[in-house]
């Protein structure tokens, strides 16, 4: 099983996706089915990446982060290759992302 998520930051605020349309004008809404969209092409580009590194035979990232930044049209990326998730059966996808989530809240992007 694969997890994607991710969050936005908008006009200085850290913010869910579910909770986008708060943030912005009414005439930028986004629709909950884009929403969904990008969550489900999320996955096959997880599930793409994973393909592709089987296929030359390199281990796959088990967990990345990625800030995207719009403005500087920049990526900044974390992997890591560690079976965290295998190893404790307590640790789920949604609680690290919730950790990461509050963490880049409380710092400036």
């Amino acid at each position: 099983m694969y997890s994607f998520n991710l969050f936005y930051e908008i006009k200085g605020n850290i913010v869910h996706k579910h909770l986008v349309n708060d943030f912005l004008p009414k005439d930028s809404h986004v629709d909950i089915s884009l929403q969904t969209a990008l969550l489900k092409e999320g996955i096959k580009d997880v599930e793409n990446m994973i393909k592709i590194c089987q296929e030359y035979g390199r281990e796959h990232p088990t967990e990345m982060w990625l800030i995207y930044d719009a403005q500087k049209n920049s990526l900044d990326s974390r992997y890591s290759y560690e079976g965290r998730y295998d190893k404790d059966e307590e640790l789920l996808p949604r609680l690290e992302f919730e950790k990461w989530f509050e963490e880049v809240k409380g710092e400036e992007l």
